[in-house]
């Protein structure tokens, strides 16, 4: 009772109310976000319909902060006016840009960036004063992991007492709700503390302040971290300058996370720098934007050299962009005539992120039609088309490196869902089928299957060709025949060759045998009113009907040109 009495009721009240009056919006949508997760963990509901969801209440919150103090600072009482804007965006983004694909999963992301950079600057965009936007950011970024170090201690806690006594009592309690008690404190009472403490504008101070958690951190945490990345990526430079090599693929990664955590250490380092503590501090932000312009460079280097190979994808799209941007920073921190406000580089992610993720000229429209040109420029190049279409007879004979490029492009625009720009390639009929499919992973593609008989070509090399597929868009399955049931791996390299003896040949029409590769990669036969496709198979088994319903298959096309299996595996339906 004496803990409860000490317990400052008042000030617990006080953070909640100034929480609820200041930014209700991302408190509802906190709220709403933990009753939704604790639905989804409790029933098996249609998850790509419930993401939706929980896209725009992700992004509600930060928006809805960021709102708020834009019009705190700037226009208090058109508050409602710029709330209700905010909610009709996120309308249209919820019924327009949230549907399931990887673009809107990526594009997701880009927006949730975007929107906790529009934290920090909404309240600053049209000042010009580093001191209060760097006092304001050092504040949001302390209160923001004190309050997840809280949040944090609280979940360890009440998981960890509830799991001690579900083991004591063996009450067999129900594990979903240990994430219950996650979703609860992360999105309610976390959001609820954090915005409780967001500064008050007016009170925010004219110079700026040196906190000294801020200084340990960036003092013997960042600065280190960001020269041993910093000596790295030059060691890398220099060692592909001796070699004359281009960069490898996975060095655009290492450039971002080095400039990510530079600049981080750049911003934080702001007022040490002002203060000149010590030299270390003081050189580092004096010289650190003159420092990563070799590092831009290879990052440039190394993106342009993939982006000739392959052509642009979405992710090579922001890089570029983020390439550019980084180009732009340098010329503005390096001219002395500047005054180098802070608040330009989250300003300027801030609208590449919005240009690449909404715009005409989004990182998935650019790839789309750079992928097309790609695969256009390249049918015209090895002369594939008859009388205007793709012509099947020209592809086959080939070679295999244009086969592949053709596969690789092509499967980018269905995998995409957008082959409008290539459909006049194709054939009437094609298109047609085209127009009625559902873009369904259990299926193949018509245009990939014109391209390529199996439809998943995976790789080609001087040896063999390898094909895969998966069947998992079946249908059920007639057992009525057959008293037993057993899982099959079909491998000639193992010893189940007796199985891989029985599938070399199928039953075809209840009385002719035909290959299963032959059938596989001829889709035109059908079995008894059942197509190819649906990879339910009639075969003989220890002399009787049987029938192998195959779940995953492989074939290799050898170098003289025939095919063999090379891997199945699935159920066998079979009789006494």
């Amino acid at each position: 009772m004496n803990f409860i009495k000490k317990v400052n009721w008042h000030q617990i009240r006080f953070e909640i109310f100034e929480s609820l009056s200041r930014f209700p919006l991302a408190v509802i949508s906190g709220i709403t976000l933990a009753i939704l997760y604790i639905f989804t963990t409790h029933k098996t509901e249609d998850w790509n319909q419930m993401q939706r969801y929980l896209m725009c209440l992700h992004l509600a919150i930060p928006l809805s902060i960021a709102v708020e103090l834009f019009s705190e600072k700037y226009y208090p009482g058109f508050r409602w006016i710029f709330i209700s804007v905010l909610i009709a965006f996120l309308c249209i983004y919820f019924a327009f840009f949230t549907m399931e694909s990887d673009w809107n999963q990526l594009r997701f992301l880009i927006l949730l960036v975007v929107s906790h950079l529009l934290v920090s600057i909404a309240p600053f965009i049209f000042d010009r004063d580093n001191n209060k936007f760097y006092n304001f950011n050092v504040s949001l970024f302390q209160q923001f992991f004190i309050c997840l170090f809280y949040a944090s201690i609280i979940v360890i806690g009440l998981d960890g007492a509830l799991w001690a006594i579900d083991a004591l009592f063996d009450l067999k309690i129900n594990t979903t709700i240990y994430l219950d008690i996650f979703f609860i404190v992360a999105l309610i009472f976390h959001p609820v503390l954090f915005t409780s403490r967001i500064p008050i504008l007016s009170e925010l101070a004219d110079d700026c302040e040196e906190p000294k958690s801020i200084e340990i951190i960036v003092k013997y945490i960042l600065l280190p971290f960001t020269m041993l990345y910093f000596f790295i990526i030059y060691a890398f430079g220099l060692k592909l300058l001796t070699e004359w090599n281009l960069p490898h693929g996975w060095v655009g990664k290492l450039c971002l996370s080095f400039l990510a955590v530079g600049i981080g250490s750049y911003l934080l380092n702001f007022s040490f720098y002002k203060a000149a503590k010590n030299k270390f501090q003081l050189n580092f932000s004096k010289y650190f934007f003159p420092s990563i312009i070799p590092i831009v460079i290879l990052l440039a280097v190394g993106l342009l050299y993939r982006v000739r190979q392959y052509g642009f994808t979405e992710l090579r799209v922001i890089v570029l962009a983020i390439t550019l941007l980084l180009f732009g920073l340098l010329v503005y921190y390096l001219n002395p005539k500047n005054k180098g406000l802070l608040k330009w580089i989250p300003i300027g992610f801030s609208c590449v992120g919005f240009i690449l993720s909404l715009s005409p000229w989004s990182a998935n429209s650019i790839a789309i039609t750079n992928q097309s040109n790609r695969f256009i420029s390249l049918v015209k190049s090895n002369d594939l088309l008859m009388n205007d279409v793709l012509d099947k007879s020209k592809i086959s004979v080939s070679s295999d490196s244009v086969q592949q490029l053709l596969y690789s492009k092509l499967h980018y625009l269905v995998a995409k869902k957008n082959t409008s720009r290539v459909d006049n390639l194709f054939n009437e009929s094609l298109q047609a089928k085209e127009s009625q499919y559902r873009y369904d992973p259990g299926t193949i593609h018509p245009y990939i299957r014109f391209i390529d008989s199996s439809g998943t070509l995976i790789e080609r090399n001087n040896q063999n060709l390898y094909f895969s597929i998966q069947n998992t868009n079946r249908g059920p399955i007639g057992i009525e025949k057959y008293s037993y049931c057993k899982r099959v791996d079909i491998n000639p390299n193992s010893e189940n060759n007796l199985d891989y003896a029985y599938m070399d040949q199928i039953v075809f029409h209840n009385k002719d045998t035909i290959s299963i590769v032959k059938l596989i990669l001829d889709r035109s036969i059908t079995i008894e009113k059942e197509t190819a496709a649906d990879l339910n198979f009639k075969i003989i088994y220890n002399g009787k009907e049987a029938m192998f319903s195959i779940n995953n298959i492989s074939i290799i096309k050898n170098p003289d040109g025939r095919f063999t299996l090379d891997y199945a595996e699935g159920l066998l339906f079979y009789q006494e």
